[in-house]
């Protein structure tokens, strides 16, 4: 496959990544190399993406490289780790070789194997569900008391949640039933798939 317009925000690593995670131009932002931190000029009052999510109440996590190396504790997330592996300045420095090559390793055991598998586990752990039958939207977290309920011919934006209504309780607990029941049968085949 061959990619003919491909872009990016700025032809270096740090000056992109602000950009995008601050949703202003590298111009704006003023970090146009990667020896200047994102905050410098922008402060601590401009939502990052992750941030903006997390104030209304997503869960953000990242597993790996998303700001510049170093500027990784910039921005504020519920979880955030550095993936598995070697670290690339003490292996130059050891002298070891950085390209690809066969290790002999389990999948499990390699740094891209190692982040896929966290990935994977907090996206178990975290992330919601959802059903939807030619009438209504249902939404869940793991939480008894986080669910969404939308009737999308009469409510066609999202706009009235029904999952608190008494009205819709019985359609309620029999769609977070199907959601329960999928789940479980899903899920060992979708890992399966990810790691097969």
């Amino acid at each position: 496959m061959r990619f003919d317009r491909a872009y990016c925000n700025y032809p270096v690593c740090n000056a992109s990544r602000t950009s995008l995670l601050s949703g202003r131009r590298p111009e704006t932002t003023r970090v146009l190399n990667n020896a200047t931190p994102p905050r410098t000029h922008l402060g601590d009052s401009v939502a990052f993406l992750p941030e903006w999510f997390r104030r209304h109440g997503y869960f953000t996590a990242r597993v790996g490289k998303v700001l510049h190396r170093s500027y990784e504790n910039s921005v504020k997330w519920d979880i955030s780790e550095n993936a598995a592996g070697r670290d690339r300045r003490r292996a130059e420095a050891a002298g070891e070789a950085l390209a690809p090559q066969p290790t002999g390793n389990a999948d499990a055991d390699e740094p891209d194997g190692a982040t896929a598998r966290r990935i994977a586990q907090l996206l178990e752990e975290n992330l919601g569900r959802s059903v939807r039958t030619e009438r209504y939207r249902c939404t869940e977290w793991d939480s008894e008391n986080v669910a969404e309920l939308y009737d999308h011919p009469l409510d066609p934006h999202e706009w009235t949640n029904l999952a608190t209504d008494p009205q819709h309780a019985a359609l309620l607990a029999d769609l977070r039933g199907v959601l329960r029941g999928s789940r479980r049968k899903a899920l060992p085949e979708l890992v399966s798939i990810l790691f097969t």
